[in-house]
């Protein structure tokens, strides 16, 4: 696992360098109403996008290595699926434009909203794809060439003129492209003949389509009441610093579980929760390891950071929110990538749903209340609230399956180890700089703490990870 995660770390992590470059880039040459309004168009493409289409990319997920035999069959009906969505998606975005419930919801915008979910649930598709056939190479590639030609179109289009719609349809253009260099490794495929493969997929993946609708309420319905209440303007510094934490602790945790899933998947299937809880313990351990700077940096230092890469007009309300929001997303992803493992394994997806709806409703409750007085960060706070009922029901629920191992002494470990590093972080910024020099000090004095703290406590097996490591430098 360790190994594999390396691999989509060192993946995720030069595509969260691009994705921040992007950020700081369109953060300066669009004004906060025109980022605002490409953090929407953005929003609602994978609003629609994953509510249409992620349940064919988990149901991939799930039945690919348990169809032996029948894996053509099985792609070609994944493939079959993404085009009948095609349909629902396009009656959906002529409904939006018809109705206009946001006055930015223009004719052109629309199509631009339906081209940009079409091309995000090809690339997601495309994703899936290679990490079932075991290509993380080829994962690499598409990740890296759709945040390569994405960035090129969008800052080309910008500076054509196109503003925040020029920025958003670059990505989607490059989102298309990118998921072409799935067939590299293309295997071999036939016209499904066999009905159970269908049934199979449908009857696991739909009722996690209403799962992701609850997501998506979750993840967007904050910048959707920010700029109702407080105009698209507001949204831009909103969406920028929620999309920063979320590119570093969310690319984190997921690196980890695209590693952990199939170990943990394969260990289920040969002995049920005895044998899985080895593998979903390494998984939590490494989740808790890559906490401590994650939080530190964002709580502590979230001036520092906002000032050095985002543009003038959007710091503030980044800066409002980035403590707020790395709360919710390390909640988000210990729920999403630990604890609901326990249902999706067990096959138990339909508690999963209500235990999302409830989340998206008391998201929206407490954002609708909040935000009027509060702005961006109530929408935040909202959020954070509704990951932590989410998070401790689905651990309530989940735990029947034997699956979790929430051990104290790991638990404390993390929470000494952050604590450690924040303090540092707090002693080398006593007096507030934003300038890159500055933060990339206080950045390195927080790493080496956190190295020294992690190796003396060995939290999450560091030092065998170090050794390790070493190891395979010498060979």
């Amino acid at each position: 696992m360790l190994r594999l995660s390396l691999v989509y770390f060192l993946i995720r992590g030069a595509n969260g360098l691009l994705s921040v470059l992007a950020l700081a880039l369109l953060s300066r040459f669009l004004t906060s109403e025109d980022y605002g309004r490409y953090a929407l168009i953005v929003a609602a493409s994978a609003f629609i996008a994953t509510v249409g289409f992620q349940w064919i990319n988990v149901s991939v997920a799930r039945f690919y290595d348990a169809s032996e035999g029948q894996r053509g069959a099985l792609v070609y009906e994944a493939l079959r699926f993404y085009g009948v969505m095609v349909f629902p998606v396009a009656a959906l975005m002529v409904v939006l434009v018809a109705l206009r419930p946001w006055p930015w919801m223009s004719p052109d915008v629309g199509i631009l909203v339906g081209f940009g979910a079409l091309g995000l649930a090809l690339h997601a598709l495309g994703l899936q794809f290679a990490n079932a056939f075991g290509a993380p190479k080829v994962y690499g590639e598409i990740t890296l060439v759709r945040s390569f030609a994405g960035l090129g179109l969008a800052v080309g289009l910008v500076f054509l003129g196109f503003s925040g719609e020029g920025a958003a349809a670059g990505f989607a253009l490059a989102a298309f492209l990118s998921a072409l260099l799935i067939l590299r490794v293309w295997p071999e495929w036939h016209v499904s003949t066999d009905s159970k493969i269908r049934r199979a997929m449908l009857s696991y993946g739909l009722p996690l389509g209403v799962v992701y609708i609850s997501n998506m309420i979750l993840e967007f319905s904050g910048r959707f009441l920010v700029g109702l209440f407080h105009g698209e303007s507001a949204v831009g510094g909103f969406a920028a610093g929620f999309d920063l934490v979320q590119l570093i602790a969310g690319s984190s945790a997921n690196a980890l579980f695209l590693a952990a899933y199939p170990l943990v998947l394969r260990d289920w299937e040969a002995g049920g929760a005895v044998v899985a809880k080895r593998s979903m313990n390494r998984l939590l351990d490494l989740m808790l390891l890559s906490l401590p700077l994650i939080i530190a940096s964002f709580v502590v230092l979230p001036g520092q950071v906002a000032s050095v890469v985002f543009g003038e007009s959007l710091r503030r309300g980044a800066i409002e929110v980035m403590p707020w929001a790395v709360t919710a997303i390390v909640l988000s992803t210990l729920k999403a990538f630990y604890f609901d493992l326990a249902f999706q394994l067990a096959k138990r997806t339909r508690l999963q749903l209500w235990i999302t709806a409830l989340m998206a409703l008391i998201n929206v409750v407490v954002a609708t209340l909040l935000i009027p007085d509060m702005g961006p960060k109530g929408a935040a706070i909202a959020a954070a609230i509704a990951f932590a009922v989410g998070a401790l029901i689905s651990w309530w629920f989940g735990r029947t399956e034997l699956l979790y191992d929430l051990r104290m002494s790991v638990l404390l470990k993390t929470a000494v180890v952050t604590a450690l590093v924040s303090i540092v972080a707090v002693q080398t910024t006593a007096v507030e700089s934003t300038d890159v020099q500055s933060l990339a000090l206080t950045l390195f004095c927080m790493a080496a703490t956190f190295m020294a703290a992690s190796w003396v406590l060995d939290l999450g097996g560091f030092r065998s990870i170090c050794r390790s490591t070493l190891e395979r430098i010498g060979r």
